[in-house]
C-alpha cells in the first residue's frame, strides 16, 4: 500500500469517527437536554462577572485608547532607551487604564447623584398627581358623553356587558393568585435580597475584571494570534485576523457611537425641555436617551410615553414636544448620528429596519441595540464567501456587471444581455402604434 492510499484511508477513518461520535452526542443531547441545559446554567452563572468585565472593559476601550495615545506623545516626543522606553510603556498603561476607570467612576457618580434624584422627584410627582389626573380624565369623559348620548349607549352597553365577565375573573382568577402572592411574599423579599448581593458581587468583580482586561489587552491580542497562527495556516489565519478586525471595527464603531450619539440627544432633549420650562424633564429625557440607543424605532418608541406623560399636564406642552422631537430625530439622523457613527455599519434604511425586527423577536430589547451591527457582519461574511466563489470562477464581483444579463456563457464566460424591450409606440398593431402613425399623418 502507497503512501497516498494510506493517507485516504485514515482520512475516511477520521471521517467516519467524527461522524459517529456526532450522531452519539446528538442522541445524548437530545435524551439529555435537561441536564445540558442545567450544565449551561451553571457555567453561564460562573462566567457572568467576567462577561460584564469583558463588556465593561470593551465600552470603554475607545477612552483607554484614547488616553493611551495622548501620553504615548507626550513620553515619546525625544528619544529614549530601549529599558526607560520599556518602563515609560508600564507607565502610560498604567496611568490610562487609572484615569479611564476614573472616568467610568464619575460618570456613575454624576448619574447618581445628578440624575437619580431628578428621575425620583419626576416619579414621585406624577403618583402625587394621579388622583388629579384621573380626576381630570373622567370630567373630560363625562363631558364627551354627555354631548354625544351614541357614544355614552354604547360605552354604557360594553360596561354591562363586561361587568359578569370580569366579578367572575376576579373570583376564579385573581383571588387564588393574589393569595399565592402573599403566601410566597416572604420568600421573595429573600429572593431579591440575594439577587441584588449576587449582581453587586458580579458587578465588582466585572470590575476588577474590566480592569486586568485593559493593562493585558496586548499580552492578550498577541497570545490570541499566535493560537490563531498555530491553529490554521499562515493564509487562513491572516483572513481570520482580518475578518475579527473588521468585526471589532463594526461593533465599536456602532456601540461606543451610538452610545455616545444617545448622551448628546439626552443633554440637548434636557436643555431644551428645561428653557421652555416643560414638566418632567430629567425624566423625559433619560427616556429620550435611553430609546435613541435603538436605531430608527428609538426616537418614536420614546417619544410616544413621553409624549403622554406631557398631555397629563398640558395638551399645548404636548404638541410643543412632538414637534421638538421630530425636529430632534431630523436632525440626529442627518447630522449628528453620521458625524459621531459614519459610516462603522454600512446597511441601507431597508435592512436596519429588517435587523432590527428580526433580532428583536429573537432576542428582545437587546436584540434591537445588537442587531444593526450583528446583521452587518452576517451580510458581510456573506458577501466575502459571494466574492471568493466568483473570483474562483473567474467572473465579475461588481453587482452592477450582472444588471440585464439574461445568462453567462459556461465556456467563455461572457455576459448575454437580455433582449431590450419594444416601446409601445414599435408595436405593430398596438393602440399607440396606430395613434402615434395617426398623429404622424396629420403633422
Amino acid at each position: 500500500m502507497d503512501h497516498e492510499t494510506r493517507n485516504r484511508y485514515i482520512l475516511i477513518g477520521v471521517i467516519a469517527f467524527c461522524v459517529a461520535a456526532a450522531s452519539i452526542l446528538l442522541v445524548f443531547a437530545i435524551f439529555k437536554f435537561e441536564v445540558i441545559k442545567d450544565f449551561c446554567l451553571m457555567i453561564w452563572r460562573i462566567l457572568t462577572p467576567f462577561l460584564y468585565g469583558f463588556v465593561l472593559a470593551y465600552l470603554l476601550l475607545p477612552v483607554y485608547n484614547f488616553l493611551l495615545n495622548l501620553f504615548h506623545k507626550l513620553f515619546f516626543k525625544k528619544e529614549r532607551s530601549e529599558k526607560a522606553a520599556r518602563r515609560l510603556r508600564v507607565v502610560n498603561n498604567a496611568i490610562s487604564v487609572i484615569l479611564t476607570m476614573v472616568f467610568f467612576l464619575a460618570l456613575v457618580i454624576g448619574f447618581g447623584f445628578l440624575v437619580l434624584p431628578e428621575l425620583g422627584q419626576s416619579i414621585v410627582s406624577i403618583v402625587r398627581s394621579a388622583p388629579e389626573t384621573g380626576k381630570r380624565i373622567m370630567n373630560w369623559a363625562e363631558k364627551l358623553l354627555h354631548d354625544n348620548p351614541e357614544i355614552e349607549a354604547t360605552v354604557t352597553d360594553i360596561i354591562e356587558r363586561y361587568v359578569g365577565n370580569l366579578n367572575t375573573w376576579a373570583e376564579t382568577y385573581l383571588l387564588p393568585h393574589v393569595t399565592k402572592v402573599v403566601n410566597g411574599l416572604s420568600n421573595g423579599i429573600i429572593g431579591t435580597l440575594t439577587g441584588t448581593f449576587t449582581f453587586l458581587k458580579n458587578a465588582l468583580i466585572g470590575l476588577i475584571a474590566a480592569i486586568y482586561m485593559l493593562v493585558s489587552k496586548n499580552l492578550f491580542a498577541a497570545q490570541s494570534k499566535k493560537l490563531v497562527y498555530s491553529v490554521f495556516s499562515v493564509k487562513t489565519a491572516n483572513v481570520f485576523l482580518d475578518n475579527v478586525r473588521f468585526v471589532h471595527r463594526t461593533f465599536s464603531g456602532f456601540i461606543t457611537g451610538k452610545l455616545l450619539d444617545s448622551l448628546i440627544i439626552g443633554f440637548i432633549s434636557y436643555f431644551f425641555m428645561s428653557v421652555v420650562n416643560m414638566p418632567y424633564a430629567m425624566l423625559v429625557s433619560v427616556i429620550i436617551g435611553v430609546t435613541n440607543i435603538i436605531p430608527f424605532f428609538g426616537p418614536f418608541i420614546g417619544a410616544v410615553p413621553s409624549a403622554l406623560l406631557i398631555l397629563t399636564v398640558s395638551p399645548m406642552q404636548c404638541l410643543y414636544f412632538v414637534i421638538f422631537v421630530i425636529v430632534l430625530q431630523q436632525f440626529d439622523g442627518n447630522v449628528l448620528g453620521p458625524r459621531i457613527i459614519g459610516g462603522s455599519v454600512g446597511l441601507s434604511s431597508f435592512w436596519v429596519m429588517f435587523s432590527i425586527l428580526f433580532f428583536s423577536g429573537l432576542f428582545g430589547f437587546m436584540g434591537m441595540i445588537i442587531g444593526v451591527p450583528l446583521f452587518a457582519l452576517l451580510l458581510s461574511l456573506i458577501a466575502a464567501l459571494c466574492k471568493r466563489s466568483l473570483q474562483r470562477k473567474s467572473l465579475p464581483v461588481e453587482s452592477t456587471a450582472y444588471a440585464g444579463v439574461q445568462e453567462i456563457d459556461p465556456e467563455t464566460g461572457e455576459r448575454v444581455m437580455l433582449p431590450s424591450k419594444p416601446k409601445m409606440r414599435d408595436k405593430p398593431n398596438g393602440l399607440v402604434k396606430r395613434l402615434f402613425d395617426k398623429f404622424k399623418k396629420k403633422s
